[in-house]
């Protein structure tokens, strides 16, 4: 009869055994075929431009809902049409917005997801912030204020959004990814 060790899952110990007991160069292996593995996930600039640029528009009846998990944090998310009013099967949007004390603390959130290979990645993040929060960190740079993600890697400063206009980034969002305006987001009450 196996022993088994609990974690997140059950293992017998057996196979966390013969994990130990595998020689550095397999270990080293796994991990390279792992990093590997992450690579396929990356969404290049030049594909998150062409996502970007499929005319799309924003669905009838949206409505937005609390996070349960960020006390103060409203949630909306979609699937994109086409111009005849089909589903864009691979692409998602999520905006969510952090309701502040003071305006000048604000924090809104415009992504458009991509569907692929079995998980969500951002093909398109615009993040709009005070000037004065850090919101970028990375081991090449750091970014204060409103900046947009295109893709995984491509990570840009932004100056045309700001705090307290919320209307203003959206169309700066839209443009961008090409949705058709007029929007018909639900109007946005913030408690």
């Amino acid at each position: 009869m196996a022993r088994f060790i609990r974690t997140r899952r059950y293992f017998p110990l057996s196979a966390i055994d013969s994990l130990a007991r595998q020689p550095k160069e397999c270990r080293a292996c796994s991990v390279e075929v792992e990093r590997q593995r992450v690579k396929l996930r990356v969404i290049s600039e030049e594909e998150a431009l062409h996502l970007m640029a499929v005319p799309k528009r924003l669905p009838a009846g949206l409505e937005w809902k609390p996070r349960l998990n960020h006390a103060g944090h409203q949630a909306l998310s979609c699937q994109f049409e086409d111009e005849d009013g089909a589903l864009i099967p691979s692409l998602t949007l999520v905006i969510e917005i952090k309701a502040p004390i003071v305006v000048d603390r604000c924090l809104y959130l415009f992504t458009m997801l991509s569907f692929q290979r079995g998980a969500r990645h951002r093909a398109y993040q615009l993040e709009v912030a005070p000037q004065t929060r850090k919101t970028h960190n990375s081991p090449t740079e750091t970014l204060y204020g409103p900046h947009e993600h295109i893709g995984t890697e491509c990570v840009r400063p932004v100056q045309d959004v700001c705090c307290g206009e919320f209307e203003g980034a959206f169309v700066f969002f839209a443009q961008k990814c090409a949705i058709a305006l007029p929007h018909n987001l639900p109007p946005l009450v913030l408690s």
